[in-house]
């Protein structure tokens, strides 16, 4: 159970977060900002694949593929929620946003594996 509260439940917290905001009306902005929205989805998705690359670096069963599963996990996620976006009025699928969400998940993952390759070198030293 400490296990599942330390390293599951975070992504799938927030998994949730993202699916309830989602399932919001976007707000009138006073001003419009063309793609003020795609740095927040690079960073909404990069934290989300963070989390679950977390995940499965302490899963000793998928440890060598946490890295692709990260990736593939946060892109369906995202894929999913595009899908969803569909059905919520005054939203839209839109496949920037889908291009974002993947960017953002792909770039934060292979840093994570960089960093975490690094750190785990130089304590083996």
């Amino acid at each position: 159970m400490v296990h599942f509260l330390k390293y599951w439940f975070p992504p799938i917290a927030y998994a949730g977060l993202i699916f309830f905001l989602s399932s919001r009306q976007l707000p009138q902005m006073p001003v419009s900002i063309p793609y003020f929205d795609k740095p927040v989805h690079l960073v909404e998705y990069a934290i989300l694949a963070m989390l679950l690359y977390r995940t499965f670096m302490n899963s000793v069963r998928v440890r060598k593929s946490a890295a692709a599963l990260s990736i593939v996990l946060t892109i369906l996620y995202g894929f999913s929620d595009e899908l969803h976006q569909f059905y919520v009025p005054g939203r839209q699928i839109s496949e920037w946003d889908f291009l974002f969400d993947t960017i953002g998940a792909a770039v934060d993952v292979l840093i994570m594996r960089r960093l975490f390759t690094t750190k785990t070198q130089s304590t083996q030293r």
